[in-house]
């Protein structure tokens, strides 16, 4: 896996994107890791920004699809898995884990996670962007954010090894996207179940809208499919939703 590390980039998801298709030229298709102290235009799902001081964790993995772009369905949750697990390890704080793509403690934002699928590159590839709010308080973050943000900091009180951190998400990351490549069953019957594990709001009354806000499904959150589906009861029956955004639904007891 090659590193390249930065002081300010306008997204590391994009610059994944640059350095993929230059070095690709040369006939690299190996991991590449982009790392950037700052990030002026960090990216959100739908389109939205991601705040990025410095102190926090930015990064962005680019990854070679072996198989078509639909095989990787489950990438943001193994990403989310790939961070909690290393934050857990790194600063002993449990995580949880909100479908589809991001990390919460305390029912705070902790980790923000954005998968692209790049299919139609010279070589096609999948770059999952994280970023993880370390080590600055959350409130550097200002007011007005769509979700309430909670940071490494606020909860320990003091700085991080930022690198220790990367490496160990990136190294977790890699496992994973390459244990869904050689034996999609392993994802099925071992990385699915440890997500579940740290679910949040599994067994709850939730909502599923999409970026435009339309409620998809609304229930009980019954938990996940061996392909990373969210499986929610509803008045109507079980519905398997693929793709949405998760919510607690507004008055369910948060536990």
């Amino acid at each position: 896996m090659e590193l390249l590390a930065f002081d300010t980039l306008d997204s590391t998801n994009l610059e994944a994107r640059r350095r993929w298709n230059q070095r690709n030229l040369g006939g690299r298709h190996d991991p590449l890791l982009i790392v950037a102290r700052t990030q002026s235009g960090g990216l959100g799902r739908a389109g939205r920004n991601w705040l990025s001081p410095p102190g926090g964790l930015w990064m962005s993995l680019a990854w070679a699809l072996k198989d078509d772009l639909e095989e990787y369905q489950a990438a943001p949750l193994l990403a989310g898995l790939a961070t909690a697990e290393a934050i857990e390890d790194v600063c002993d704080v449990a995580c949880q884990i909100k479908w589809p793509n991001d990390v919460l403690v305390r029912q705070r934002k902790l980790v923000g996670i954005l998968c692209q699928g790049e299919p139609d590159l010279p070589v096609p590839a999948i770059i999952l962007g994280i970023g993880v709010n370390a080590n600055f308080a959350s409130e550097d973050l200002g007011a007005g954010l769509r979700h309430p943000p909670i940071s490494i900091q606020d909860m320990l009180g003091r700085p991080i090894d930022l690198d220790a951190l990367r490496d160990g998400i990136a190294g977790n990351l890699a496992r994973y996207l390459a244990n869904l490549e050689e034996d999609p069953i392993v994802l099925g019957a071992m990385l699915i179940r440890r997500i579940e594990e740290r679910l949040a709001w599994s067994g709850q009354e939730v909502r599923c809208s999409d970026v435009q806000g339309h409620v998809l499904a609304s229930g009980i959150l019954e938990g996940l499919t061996a392909e990373g589906c969210a499986m929610i009861m509803t008045t109507g029956g079980l519905e398997t939703l693929a793709i949405g955004e998760l919510q607690l639904r507004p008055g369910a007891e948060e536990s």
